[in-house]
């Protein structure tokens, strides 16, 4: 499940992201109302009158189109298979399953050599100790 996240993060952010360094400063700005003014919000009273319309009257008018909406989505999800991105994706898949398998190679290779050093050092401890009793 993390993996399939930050690949979509990752593809995302390639999507998104013009290339340019982030400046925070200048982002906070862009999101600040003007100075001295705090941005307005709903009264209480608008947001219970703004729930009872929505309880009373919004789902009685709800066309039936709508209610075919996520049938199309669901419909539509299979053709983004077919999709170019999604080869790419396989492809990017593939690829990180080979260096995978070769970084996971070379871990074995590792220990072996880390297993073979312990048993030298082991050997040559025990010689000095030999040595340290005869003394």
């Amino acid at each position: 499940d993390n993996l399939e996240f930050m690949q979509w993060m990752k593809r995302w952010f390639e999507l998104n992201h013009d290339g340019s360094e982030y400046d925070g400063v200048k982002r906070r700005s862009k999101a600040r109302s003007a100075p001295g003014k705090p941005k307005a919000r709903p009264t209480r009273a608008a947001e219970n009158s703004s729930a009872a319309a929505n309880r009373h009257g919004a789902a009685a008018r709800k066309p039936k189109a709508a209610a075919k909406a996520p049938a199309a989505a669901k419909a539509a999800a299979p053709a983004a298979k077919k999709h170019p991105a999604a080869r790419r994706t396989t492809a990017a898949s593939s690829d990180l399953k080979r260096q995978l398998g070769e970084a996971n190679a070379q871990v074995a290779e590792l220990k072996v050599s880390v297993d073979g050093l312990e048993k030298e050092r082991d050997f040559y401890f025990g010689k000095l100790r030999d040595i340290e009793i005869l003394l």
